[in-house]
């Protein structure tokens, strides 16, 4: 499992799993690397950077039945008074050849649903919704123009231009930051090779 910082105004983070330090300094729009877990449940919290775990907890969630060979995400949304965790299955059959697997994930707490597109295509994802993320679909491999779009229009609020879909990786396209305010809206790209990441 890793970790995923999205929460616009919550400070860089430490994050505890089972009560054990295992992620320190994790600031807005970073990903941790993989932790190696054991399957079943575990308890996820998070404390401002440095504050140790007898500090002001800002978030305390439950992972529930992690899989053994499996690999998941866990982000942390929303803004610090109303902030939440979601966790993603990130293992996924390999896609066919010439192919990528694209997924998507709404991060974003003041922009309203979104379509996304890879430009000159049909929407690959409508109507996503704040805290939800898409399943992985696979597309063909090339550059494209990756589109965020308010749901319904055709009209974008983001591009990441130029982008590149190696043939055999997995991306997960994620929305973060504010429309209204700093951070700034941005899409933030996670790229695993899926060769790197099947189990033994």
């Amino acid at each position: 499992m890793r970790v995923l910082h999205a929460s616009p105004n919550a400070p860089a983070v430490d994050v505890f799993v089972d009560n054990v330090l295992s992620i320190a300094n994790l600031a807005f729009g970073q990903v941790s690397d993989y932790l190696a877990l054991a399957p079943g449940g575990h308890v996820l919290r998070v404390f401002p950077s440095g504050a140790g775990s007898q500090g002001q907890e800002i978030l305390n969630a439950q992972l529930r039945d992690l899989q053994a060979g499996q690999d998941y995400t866990a982000i942390v949304v929303g803004m610090l008074e109303h902030i939440h965790a979601i966790l993603l299955h990130d293992s996924t059959p390999e896609p066919a050849a010439g192919h990528a697997k694209v997924r998507a994930v709404h991060a974003s707490p003041d922009v309203p649903p979104v379509d996304v597109a890879l430009a000159g295509r049909p929407a690959v994802f409508r109507n996503l919704v704040f805290r939800h993320a898409t399943p992985f679909q696979e597309v063909e491999s090339g550059t494209v123009d990756v589109e965020i779009r308010p749901s319904g229009q055709t009209e974008t609020v983001m591009v990441l231009p130029d982008f590149s879909l190696a043939g055999g990786n997995l991306y997960t396209f994620v929305a973060l930051g504010l429309l209204q305010g700093q951070p700034a809206f941005m899409v933030m790209p996670l790229i695993e090779a899926v060769e790197l990441r099947q189990p033994l």
